[in-house]
């Protein structure tokens, strides 16, 4: 799987927008608190056949699944950009996200649908988190310019 070349940790903000078709103006909101975030990127679905001409096994790139973004944060119940991957995963909506290096500057949007949100309750030694997992619908834009005012 083909990774993007971004920094984590504090430097790496998550921000998630709306079902907007244009990603450039769309409203976006810091998803606060995050802890971390996983691997993404693309993969080709291999396709195999037989060659009718020579009889050799040949290979194709097929179909390609990119795969979910997992984002681990601390459980903030108010917080507007948790909210809404919230809202969206409960209506099965389609989002713009995307990630931002305060670092380099650098900013990668998705396209997302986010498939589960599930709390961990903690204990008395840990905080109440909240994982996420986006689906992402298409390769990651890498040369993505933030909306003016959002970062």
């Amino acid at each position: 799987m083909a990774q993007a070349d971004i920094y984590s940790g504090a430097e790496l903000a998550l921000f998630a927008g709306t079902s907007a078709s244009d990603p450039t103006t769309d409203d976006y909101k810091e998803v606060v608190e995050v802890n971390s975030y996983g691997p993404y990127g693309g993969q080709n679905n291999e396709i195999t056949f037989e060659n009718q001409s020579t009889g050799e096994t040949e290979y194709l790139s097929g179909s390609t699944d990119y795969g979910n973004l997992n984002v681990t944060c601390g459980y903030v119940r108010d917080d507007p950009g948790q909210q809404r991957l919230r809202d969206a995963r409960a209506s099965r909506t389609e989002i713009n996200v995307f990630l931002f290096d305060r670092k380099t500057g650098e900013a990668h949007h998705f396209r997302v649908t986010p498939m589960s949100d599930q709390i961990n309750p903690g204990s008395n030694a840990a905080a109440k988190t909240q994982d996420f997992t986006l689906r992402l619908r298409s390769a990651p834009d890498v040369n993505f310019t933030p909306p003016s005012g959002t970062v």
